[in-house]
């Protein structure tokens, strides 16, 4: 079986390691340093939100250079137009992510934001379901889906996944990310039904250790775009090999 988890053309330090790390960091940070931890990791220009931005950022890059690989013996329109939709999506979310740079210059939200965001801020999200919950369900949908289940069984039934027809499935590299940001959909929705008030400001719960109450919709955010780059990366390298 570990052999088999070989067949991934990522360094384990990017899919394997970076993601663990991270999950504990989380909690020995709040642990050991919660004003710390408060003030720098779950605030709106916190750790968690910025990096949230910088990957998908990477993750734009990486598209960029698939596209740019039209050389490919391979590569054709599918392709291309899978990945330039992808563009499109990481640049929503990254933009949305910083508020279209409100986050980091604090510029004056104009008029149309004001009346119809209910935070007053420069982004979409904030303004109806259509641009946050339900593209964040449909993500992760196919996190938990495509990212946990799809590797598995390819990995049980031997595939290649090099193969022009598996190119842009999630390969066994995805695994990790995807199950973490399971642990933390899971853990967001046990304060919805064991949990009173809102995470991050004045959460009671009474089943659930304090070490384990967070602000968990940012730390789900990054794991999404921890996904996307790993699995954008992946499908880089495969067609890399191509």
């Amino acid at each position: 079986m570990l052999k088999k988890f070989k067949k991934t053309h990522l360094s384990p330090i990017l899919w394997l390691f970076l993601p663990i790390l991270f999950f504990f960091i989380i909690f020995f940070i709040k642990y050991f340093y919660l004003n710390f931890f408060i003030n720098f990791f779950q605030s709106e220009k916190g750790i968690i939100e910025n990096g949230t931005f910088f990957i998908l950022l990477i993750s734009i890059i990486i598209c960029f250079f698939i596209l740019k690989g039209k050389n490919l013996h391979f590569f054709n329109k599918k392709i291309f137009f899978y990945i330039f939709f992808l563009i499109l999506g990481l640049i929503y979310f990254a933009g949305e992510e910083i508020s279209w740079g409100q986050h980091w210059f604090n510029w004056e939200t104009n008029s149309f934001f004001k009346y119809f965001n209910d935070q007053l801020e420069t982004n979409f999200h904030n303004i109806n379901s259509w641009f946050d919950q339900k593209p964040k369900a449909l993500l992760l949908f196919f996190i938990f889906f495509a990212g946990i289940l799809l590797p598995l069984y390819y990995l049980k039934k031997n595939k290649n996944i090099l193969r022009t027809q598996y190119i842009l499935f999630p390969d066994i590299s995805c695994l990790p990310t995807s199950l973490i940001c399971l642990f933390f959909y899971i853990l967001d929705n046990l304060y919805k039904t064991l949990c009173s008030g809102t995470p991050g400001i004045d959460i009671s719960c009474e089943f659930i250790p304090d070490l384990f109450v967070l602000r968990t919709s940012e730390i789900i955010e990054f794991y999404i775009a921890l996904f996307l780059l790993i699995y954008i990366f992946s499908i880089y390298t495969r067609l890399k090999k191509n």
